[in-house]
């Protein structure tokens, strides 16, 4: 598998960089799209699994953080909250426990959480996901959030500049 760079119409140029960097799977894209071609390892039943890809290609991904500040994964099969953790856990970054966020979210599975227990109809404001978090890792990128969407998945990975 390959990654093939998204685009997005809400997506914005800082320095020369877009924000967030749209990764897609190279399977069922358009002929000439922008292939990256991080080395990928296939397993014997076919195309490799994002988190196989993201436990293979962690280097890559980190240096795209840290260029990008974000990466929007989007359009992989990722069908149920057990494979969504196994792409959060394939980064290999320390669990953060939500805590005392000022939301309610109820827990998945570990590792997974619901993103909001508001009715959809009702506007979120502006807000720093993290504000409440009394130790925050800084020493690698962190996992900020996490999307999970049963129809559509998407995956967005911040990383805080240091």
């Amino acid at each position: 598998m390959e990654f093939v760079e998204g685009k997005l119409k809400e997506e914005k140029w800082f320095g020369g960089m877009v924000f967030p960097r749209t990764l897609l799977p190279s399977h069922g894209c358009e002929d000439g799209a922008t292939t990256f071609s991080p080395s990928f390892h296939k397993h014997e039943g076919g195309e490799t699994s994002l988190a196989e890809a993201v436990r293979a290609n962690r280097v890559w991904l980190y240096e795209q953080l840290s260029r990008h500040c974000a990466i929007l994964f989007r359009g992989f099969d990722v069908r149920c909250a057990e494979d969504f953790r196994s792409v959060v856990e394939a980064f290999g970054w320390e669990e953060m426990d939500y805590g005392n966020g000022d939301a309610p979210r109820t827990k998945v599975i570990d590792r997974v959480y619901t993103s909001n227990e508001a009715p959809p109809e009702l506007l979120i404001d502006f807000h720093h996901e993290s504000s409440n978090v009394r130790a925050l890792s800084l020493s690698l990128c962190v996992v900020y959030v996490m999307i999970f969407l049963f129809l559509k998945v998407s995956l967005l990975v911040l990383c805080p500049r240091l």
